[in-house]
């Protein structure tokens, strides 16, 4: 069975940064299988990579600016977020840490689950559309970590294309 850490990093006092530590309030509520993780991650960013070496698959849910519709939800794997130089909203970014981790050694399976901000004032409330986003991105997770049929857990290995026969 896969050991699973879901992690969300954000500041609840930046509006919708907060969204992934809400996101990680919201499912330390719901009974989840005893090989997922849930870990508040705050703002940190070194730190936290130093924990990803315990676990098969890392989730990490943030608060992201990549240019769409506010609330929209993105599921990618981290290396894609690493080739594309896109950062978090953060000073010093978890991707930055997991790249410089994974030249020391291997990194487990990383996965980025990210909702478009709308508003990062100081001091605010999270916009209705990060509201919505949050209750989207536990869904999504649940769903992620809870085995389908008792007999493997619904986080899926990269898709192997298939070899067309060499003509003889």
């Amino acid at each position: 069975m896969s050991r699973i850490l879901v992690v969300g990093v954000g500041n609840p006092l930046m509006g919708d940064d907060g969204l992934g530590i809400r996101v990680v309030e919201e499912l330390k509520r719901r009974r989840l299988p005893k090989n997922v993780t849930v870990m508040d991650g705050g703002t940190g960013s070194f730190d936290l990579v130093n924990y990803f070496f315990f676990y098969d698959v890392v989730v990490i849910v943030d608060a992201v600016n990549f240019g769409g519709k506010p609330g929209r939800v993105y599921r990618l794997p981290v290396e894609r977020v690493l080739k594309r130089k896109i950062a978090s909203i953060h000073d010093l970014d978890i991707f930055y840490a997991i790249s410089a981790m994974s030249a020391i050694q291997a990194m487990p399976r990383v996965i980025l689950i990210g909702a478009e901000v709308k508003n990062l004032a100081e001091f605010s409330e999270m916009s209705s559309e990060a509201e919505e986003a949050v209750k989207k991105v536990v869904k999504r997770i649940v769903k992620l970590v809870t085995p389908s049929s008792g007999r493997r857990a619904r986080i899926r290995r990269t898709r192997v294309q298939r070899l067309k026969p060499a003509p003889t």
